[in-house]
């Protein structure tokens, strides 16, 4: 049996895109919560959020809102007379996002929605985002092709993903570590797409596309949990032995108590104006 760091609660986070489909929907809901107090993403947001540059009586859109914190982050700058949706695939996270803003007093709202075909008229929203879910949708040129059709003119888009080839772990052996990071690049529908922004924001009509570099840095028990659901299918699979994967993660562990540990993802924030 391969143990994770504590505290790490097992699941596959490469099933972000079906989340109520999975054995245990609560472990995303906590995930997510993790993965929004680490510091990075705290300034990932923070930047995104400038980067629309809101104001009262504009309608923002969260695409993939999980339990809404960026939506109700955006509802307080377009308050009063604007609004705030929230669209997500997930019941589970449309639910926790609902009960979390509930006396919040900011005119927010959620929706399931499909960003492939977003339930919104043309030119209706003044700002758009999404933050690390396109590596995840099954068309990725479409969901930007959606996202700028809703935008009015003038509007703004800011979406924020991962480059999965520029994971930097440091901490265990390097060829252990990049089969590992191999095996789940395959389980990503486009590990690559941050890269392929800026190309389909222009493809998409989007004018005065700008790209920031913004890298997600973590510790040991994010990596466990995020990789576990790989090694668990590699070993199982004879690609990883589990003896091998008990002592990269174990080295993992000491290389963060000794001060050696380093795991950052590389991403891109990129934003556009509709003409």
């Amino acid at each position: 049996m391969i143990t994770a760091p504590e505290p790490t609660r097992l699941g596959d986070i490469t099933r972000f895109g079906s989340v109520d489909r999975a054995d245990d929907p609560a472990f995303f809901v906590e995930l997510v919560d993790g993965l929004n107090r680490l510091d990075s993403v705290v300034d990932c947001k923070r930047r995104m959020l400038d980067c629309l540059d809101l104001g009262p009586g504009e309608h923002a859109l969260d695409v993939g809102c999980g339990t809404g914190p960026d939506v109700r982050a955006m509802a307080a700058r377009v308050a009063p007379g604007g609004t705030a949706l929230g669209i997500d695939v997930s019941e589970v996270m449309l639910a926790e996002a609902r009960r979390r803003s509930e006396g919040c007093g900011l005119p927010v709202e959620f929706r399931r929605g499909d960003v492939h075909r977003l339930d919104l008229p043309d030119a209706s929203v003044d700002a758009c985002r999404a933050e690390r879910v396109l590596l995840h949708v099954e068309d990725h040129a479409r969901a930007v092709s959606e996202m700028a059709r809703v935008l009015r003119p003038g509007g703004r888009l800011a979406v924020y993903d991962f480059d999965l080839d520029a994971w930097i772990l440091a901490g265990a052996d390097p060829a252990v570590s990049r089969r590992v990071l191999e095996l789940y690049l395959e389980t990503i529908r486009h590990p690559h797409v941050a890269r392929e922004l800026p190309w389909l924001f222009r493809q998409a009509g989007l004018v005065d596309v700008r790209v920031i570099a913004q890298a997600l840095v973590a510790g040991c028990d994010f990596v466990a949990t995020a990789l576990m659901g790989t090694v668990t299918a590699g070993v199982g699979a004879g690609r990883l032995a589990a003896d091998e994967v008990e002592r990269w993660l174990g080295d993992l562990r000491t290389a963060e108590a000794d001060g050696h540990f380093v795991c950052a993802i590389n991403g891109l924030i990129v934003t556009a104006r509709k003409p």
